[in-house]
């Protein structure tokens, strides 16, 4: 607090000087200024009401001020020609395609080692396919798929795959849509049929010839006596 004009250092109520390293702290519980006499009187009141205003006379013959209007807001519009970024495709094998539209990501914090980077940055891709929109299913690919990955998918039917492997998210995408594209190929897998059969008379031959000369193989070990 600045004293005015031509005062003298502050005065403490006893009448001492108060030294200039306990100025700010003596006059930060004081409600008092100093005048050029030294003596403390209360700073003078000043409220909305007390303040005078200037009545506003407009001038003779001198035309009324326009009225204010406020402009619209201007709508954001996308410039000619603009595409928003779009995930491609992933592609599972020649015939069968998972569409952009299909794939549903979000980036969240990851775990692991990292530093305070991993509590400032979202680079773990967390990436939801809907499975009844992929392209090129067959037949009872889709029922094959679903019950192949049925401890992967979520409440909505939808494959979730995660991964936090780099501290990257275009990497951790791209590591996503690789493993759903694995398991998708890994489900698309049709088991070999196994049919009953009967053996052969070659196999018959070989099974008794292997029996014979592990018989011929114990009786040598004995010791004659």
């Amino acid at each position: 607090m600045a004293c005015r004009e031509g005062a003298r250092k502050p005065l403490r109520r006893n009448g001492s000087y108060v030294p200039y390293n306990d100025t700010a702290k003596t006059l930060h519980f004081v409600t008092y200024h100093v005048t050029k006499r030294n003596v403390l009187t209360p700073f003078p009141e000043i409220s909305a009401a007390s303040t005078p205003t200037l009545p506003v006379v407009p001038l003779a013959g001198a035309p009324p001020p326009p009225a204010r209007t406020i402009a619209p807001p201007v709508p954001f519009r996308l410039p000619s020609g603009y595409s928003p970024p779009t995930m491609p495709a992933i592609t599972v094998n020649d015939r069968v395609t998972i569409p952009d539209s299909a794939i549903e990501t979000k980036a969240v914090r990851s775990s692991g080692p990292g530093g305070q980077n991993v509590n400032k940055l979202a680079t773990k891709i967390q990436m939801w396919i809907a499975l009844d929109q992929v392209q090129g299913f067959i037949y009872d690919d889709l029922a094959r798929v679903r019950t192949f990955l049925k401890s992967r998918l979520d409440a909505d039917g939808r494959l979730l795959v995660m991964s936090q492997e780099t501290r990257d998210q275009a990497q951790n995408r791209e590591d996503c849509a690789s493993k759903a594209a694995d398991l998708i190929r890994a489900a698309l897998v049709r088991p070999k049929v196994r049919r009953k059969t009967k053996p052969s008379r070659a196999s018959k031959q070989r099974r008794i010839e292997a029996k014979r000369l592990h018989s011929d193989r114990i009786r040598n070990r004995r010791i004659d006596e």
